[in-house]
């Protein structure tokens, strides 16, 4: 296509197959050659806004999310007249860009712009329907969402992901996991990666495999999900795709943390070092990965460290709770510093959202953190499991039965005690999240019982992530390598 528009007589042929190809690249990974050839096609022979629309969402991409946010914003209102679809669409692109940058706040005012003039058009366009969710689940509207939510269902199948709107929509569907969605993302995710995959879509490829990692993730497959975290990092950094990887380093910092595996700390560093200026979301997502490795390693840094989170937290007017699970670590560790009047100051802001959002997870660790300051722990943290049976993730049921375990061998029921922590125990060794194993088996050793031989872990926790990706590449089972 670079060669055929090269020799295209016509200004109108040149730039179609220019725009064309610059598609290409971008799908690709290549965004330097993508943005190269869009240089060469002239704005006036295209589809108004159609150029400004492509540069802005490769300038997203590289990180440049204040100069995309400023050029898809204006050339939006430019042609909001006469085109109100594309309109609508650029403009939802633009909010995607805000909360990446830290600030949710004006990323569901522009959403909200772009649903206005989406009305006008024939058709509501799906990436409308998609970031509007998106940004009102960010802002804790969770509830004013699932319409647009049920309708964004409905219509995805039909989107092709490999073009350039679809791979600005995969990249902003991340937030399905946030409201129970965790099993579709991951079915939806398992097929976009097969046919990036088959397409040799490399640039794509990197965003599927990150929303499936971030429903693996709360789903309690941590092993794939560290697979695909560091594939997908691989990718954006080989194809310069900045905005995105200092989120994924986050993502992968976080399951290690879990993991109680030091490698957290250098993900941790390698994020915020790669992390382009105005990225400020990362903060988020490191913070939260640096609080869950101390407070794991029953360190008081965790406070602290997820104090700093909440700073961020609150300056982004980011209010949903199951974005980043950062709250209940923050309890947890006032909770065992004895510094209790600040766990309930940050308990109340946790369960106002918790209320407002609707959430059953929210719900569930709202009950937990109840459940380690008030009397009543019987009440508490029975709701709690009760949540958990309608959220099927193992190492927040797992921490629940902990905590609930520590406080009722605290409270001198020993038997009940060795009840909850052993089926902590159970989930923690099949995760491999090792410090939390230790906890679990330190007050089962306090409550007077014999401790029983360690469960063996899952195969895929002896692989590292890449020797998994080989894996299951060459169709081996890990216990076949292994052995």
């Amino acid at each position: 296509l670079e060669r055929a528009a090269g020799l295209s007589a016509a200004p109108g042929d040149a730039t179609r197959r220019a725009i064309a190809g610059s598609q290409l690249a971008m799908a690709a990974g290549r965004t330097d050659w993508a943005l190269a050839l869009l240089d060469r096609a002239d704005p006036a022979a295209a589809t108004p806004g159609e150029v400004a629309h492509l540069r802005g969402m490769l300038l997203t991409m590289i990180g440049d999310l204040d100069r995309a946010y400023q050029l898809l914003v204006r050339t939006a209102r430019e042609i909001a007249a006469h085109d109100p679809a594309r309109a609508a669409v650029m403009l939802s692109d633009a909010a995607l860009t805000r909360p990446m940058a830290g600030d949710c706040r004006t990323g569901l005012a522009t959403a909200r712009e772009a649903f206005a003039v989406a009305r006008r058009a024939p058709v509501l366009p799906p990436t409308v329907l998609a970031v509007l969710g998106a940004t009102l689940t960010l802002r804790g509207e969770a509830r004013a969402a699932r319409s647009l939510i049920e309708e964004f269902d409905r219509v995805v199948p039909d989107i092709d992901p490999l073009s350039a709107e679809g791979q600005m929509l995969v990249m902003g569907t991340s937030w399905r996991t946030w409201v129970d969605a965790r099993e579709l993302v991951g079915g939806r995710s398992e097929a976009w990666i097969s046919r990036a995959r088959a397409s040799g879509a490399l640039g794509f490829l990197a965003f599927p495999l990150l929303n499936g990692c971030d429903a693996d993730v709360r789903a309690g497959r941590w092993a794939r999900a560290r697979a695909r975290a560091q594939e997908s990092a691989d990718i954006l950094a080989e194809t310069g795709q900045l905005a995105f990887l200092g989120y994924v380093l986050s993502t992968l910092g976080l399951i290690e943390a879990g993991l109680g595996l030091e490698h957290a700390r250098e993900h941790v560093a390698l994020a915020r070092r790669h992390a382009p200026s105005g990225i400020g979301s990362v903060a988020v997502y490191t913070g939260a990965a640096l609080g869950l490795l101390a407070l794991g390693d029953g360190d008081a840094a965790a406070a602290r460290e997820l104090e700093r989170t909440a700073g961020t937290v609150e300056r982004a007017g980011l209010t949903e709770p199951a974005t980043v699970p950062w709250q209940p670590d923050l309890v947890e560790a006032y909770a065992r510093l004895g510094r209790i009047h600040e766990a309930r100051r940050a308990l109340a802001t946790l369960s106002e959202q918790a209320h407002r959002t609707g959430g059953r997870w929210a719900r569930a660790v709202t009950c937990r953190c109840r459940g380690l300051i008030d009397e009543d722990i019987d009440r508490h943290f029975g709701e709690a499991l009760a949540l958990h049976e309608g959220v099927p993730m193992p190492f927040e049921r797992a921490r629940t039965e902990l905590c609930f375990g520590q406080r009722l061998r605290r409270a001198g029921r020993r038997t009940e005690a060795r009840a909850q922590l052993e089926r902590a125990l159970v989930t923690f060794e099949e995760l491999g999240a090792e410090p939390w194993a230790r906890q679990a088996r330190e007050e089962i050793a306090a409550s007077g019982a014999r401790l029983r031989p360690r469960r063996a872990g899952r195969p895929e926790e002896g692989l590292s992530p890449r020797e998994l990706q080989v894996a299951r590449a060459a169709g081996l089972t890990p216990q076949q390598v292994l052995e």
